[in-house]
């Protein structure tokens, strides 16, 4: 892929800095989100793990299991399928990018403002995704699971403190 500036230092980055970056990146798209009504969030799978497992079986769930289970699901396999049928880079890219961000974005139909947030936020993880693969410190799809951990914790911790 003929590197643009701002890919190849994003590939040459300390991991931190990448991460914290797309991290960031994940929750400036959520405050486009912020004074939306809380009604228009709701996750029917998070409320039925609370109710027969409490808390900590959704700090489990939403910290550790999903983002694997995810990033397994809608980056990790959607881009690689595509990049086996794609030769070219920038096309592999301009493909298999949004394709992973929309499938990402309709598994999360709790309500259209859900989506549009997920579908940024599969963007995010999509194209950190994709640089991670040209990275060498540490698999792409760890990095995207490190990714979303983090915003899930982040929006655990939000919801339990009442925002």
């Amino acid at each position: 892929m003929k590197e643009l500036k701002i890919f190849s230092l994003l590939v040459k980055s300390n991991i931190g800095i990448f991460v914290g970056i797309f991290f960031m990146m994940d929750i400036l798209s959520n405050l486009l989100f912020w004074r939306i009504p809380k009604i228009n969030f709701q996750n029917e799978n998070i409320e039925f793990i609370q109710e027969s497992g409490g808390k900590a079986a959704v700090f489990f769930t939403a910290v550790f299991f999903v983002p694997v289970f995810e990033t397994l699901i809608y980056q990790f396999s959607i881009i690689k399928i595509i990049r086996c049928l794609i030769k070219k880079s920038l096309w592999v890219f301009f493909i298999a990018v949004p394709i992973s961000a929309i499938c990402f974005a309709l598994d999360h139909h709790y309500s259209i403002y859900y989506q549009i947030n997920a579908f940024l936020g599969g963007l995010i993880y999509a194209v950190a995704f994709f640089i991670g693969e040209y990275r060498r410190d540490l698999p792409a799809f760890i990095i995207v699971v490190i990714i979303h951990s983090l915003w899930n914790l982040f929006a655990f911790i939000m919801n339990e403190i009442g925002y």
